[in-house]
């Protein structure tokens, strides 16, 4: 029988709205996180002549080929000195964040988080039939994460905490500094952090949470190749965390989680970095242009390098519907616990100069 718990429950997902444009107007497409600034048809072109065998399993070989450019990377970006047994893979981390919630959570769990945050994480802790209790960010700081104001939260009644950062949807950056704050208090009840950096190839290297892993046993690190990297229709994430925690992850992992061809397309854009390097440039250059032209107390308070943001009016009860009317898309913040439909996550498109002459009539 299927449980009637599951079969009414409500998911909370802010990326499962359909959108129809009726009209031939051009599209700003302003929604889900891939990242435009790539010249497509060259990377199509480049990982398209990635040879692999399609009538054969994935193998564990390619697998560890990926760890070893991840580890080269972030030994040469932080010395982080991360081992294979540091790193396992899935089909992105919304996977991830499903599998360790199968060994860590149950019925009698409590979560903590903050909130604006990851909206469908809400929803796995809750299908998990855990709770999940937010800090809530505060509208007279603009939403701006106070460390200070988080770390009362924490004792020994949870089982986890989850911290996005960079934060989707506001695109603020929590420094490196206060992330090994609440690691520390955390580690004292001997509960796990979990930092979804899915965004995290937006911010310095520095301020990666892989940078404590070594320092920490506490500290799990989700990392994402489909926001910078481009590779968004592959799905593929990958975890940071100590060697109990990979073998845990692993063994409630699906069998082949990603294919050679998705490994072996991470791995060229790993060797390859400098053809997405530039993209940071433009996405800080047009979100500065973009902030600079709206009102302060229209966009919650953001950090310039990452690609999202959300901005917000008093004006209509559904802004992302009135940005519709003008063919622009965006990710309402109704399913974001603490936000409404009066507020709309941004991400900072090409056609940075159209949006902003919108944005001007609409809000």
């Amino acid at each position: 029988m299927i449980s009637k718990f599951f079969l009414n429950y409500k998911l909370n997902d802010y990326a499962n709205n359909k959108i129809i444009i009726n009209n031939n107007e051009k599209v700003i497409d302003c929604s889900l996180g891939t990242n435009p600034y790539i010249d497509e048809n060259k990377l199509h072109k480049k990982i398209s002549s990635i040879p692999f065998n399609v009538n054969s399993y994935p193998s564990y070989d390619e697998y560890d080929i990926l760890k070893k450019e991840l580890c080269n990377l972030w030994d040469k970006a932080i010395s982080a000195k991360l081992t294979y047994d540091n790193i396992s893979f899935s089909t992105g981390t919304r996977s991830i964040l499903k599998i360790l919630n199968s060994f860590f959570l149950d019925k009698n769990s409590i979560v903590l988080g903050y909130s604006p945050q990851f909206s469908r994480y809400v929803s796995e802790v809750e299908l998990q039939e855990s709770k999940y209790i937010d800090y809530k960010l505060s509208q007279k700081n603009n939403y701006k994460f106070i460390l200070d104001d988080f770390i009362k939260y924490i004792d020994k009644k949870y089982d986890l905490i989850y911290i996005d950062n960079p934060n989707n949807p506001t695109g603020q950056i929590i420094d490196i500094k206060d992330i090994e704050k609440i690691i520390s208090i955390a580690q004292k009840y001997h509960t796990y952090v979990i930092i979804d950096e899915a965004y995290g190839d937006y911010m310095d290297d520095s301020n990666s949470a892989i940078s404590l892993i070594n320092k920490y046993d506490n500290v799990i690190i989700l990392r994402s190749a489909t926001k910078f990297y481009g590779l968004a229709n592959l799905g593929i994430g990958y975890l940071v965390a100590n060697e109990e925690i990979i073998k845990l992850f692993d063994k409630a992992n699906i069998m082949f989680p990603i294919s050679d061809f998705t490994c072996k397309s991470f791995i060229w854009a790993i060797k390859n970095f400098n053809f997405f390097k530039y993209t940071k440039n433009l996405v800080q250059k047009n979100k500065e242009k973009l902030i600079n032209s709206l009102n302060p107390n229209n966009y919650l308070y953001t950090n310039t390098s990452t690609p999202i943001m959300t901005i917000k009016s008093n004006k209509y009860e559904h802004i992302s519907n009135k940005l519709l009317e003008y063919n622009i898309i965006t990710e309402s913040c109704d399913g974001f616990q603490n936000l409404n439909s009066q507020f709309t996550r941004i991400r900072i498109p090409k056609e940075i100069d159209s949006l902003i002459e919108k944005l001007k009539i609409i809000i």
